[in-house]
């Protein structure tokens, strides 16, 4: 039984919010990312592989240990259009996400064959459920709004990651832009 917790009160309908994911570095976290590091670091190397296998053993060390150490956060931005306030995650769905989580880096430690088994079985119910709740939450959303062929469009494109705002990105790694030297960036 899934329980989909009611819409949020959106105080003005011109402005919403959309949601960003970043990082957060702060120092305990840098502290802690140098401390895995130098931990992990010369104990993976192994003389009698080659160069590009170290290599990927290390970067694969690096990216666990950087999403593990700084997992992405999200946030909210506001605009001006209104998106689809969808709240398929409920404090169960949470709590799943969380032990799935917690499950998938001991699989990467624990190569038992019943607990990976465990581990697979556990992720495909966690992606039923998900559906699930998708599912109800859209129809709901669908059937409370006025216009049915609107909001069906807004779940479709908010599925599809399209929010509306196009952001020009830019990257200089050497140069100058505006006429400053940005090659030692502070």
């Amino acid at each position: 039984f899934l329980n989909i917790p009611g819409q949020k009160k959106i105080q003005n309908p011109h402005k919403n919010n959309v949601v960003i994911k970043k990082r957060i570095y702060s120092d305990i976290n840098v502290n802690s990312f140098v401390h895995c590091l130098e931990r992990s670091g010369i104990s993976d190397f192994d003389p009698a592989l080659d160069v590009n296998k170290n290599y990927n053993n290390f970067l694969s060390n690096f990216i666990m240990t950087l999403n593990n150490i700084f997992p992405h956060k999200t946030f909210k931005r506001t605009t001006k259009t209104k998106p689809v306030v969808l709240n398929w995650v409920t404090l169960g769905i949470e709590i799943s996400s969380k032990k799935k989580r917690e499950l998938h880096w001991e699989a990467k430690i624990n190569r038992n064959p019943e607990f990976l088994n465990y581990v697979k079985s556990y992720k495909k119910t966690f992606k039923k459920v998900v559906k699930a709740a998708k599912i109800m939450a859209n129809s709901a959303y669908i059937v409370q709004s006025e216009n049915k062929s609107k909001a069906a469009w807004q779940i479709v494109n908010t599925e599809l990651g399209h929010n509306g705002i196009k952001t020009k990105t830019c990257i200089v790694l050497n140069g100058s832009r505006d006429g400053e030297d940005i090659s030692s960036p502070q």
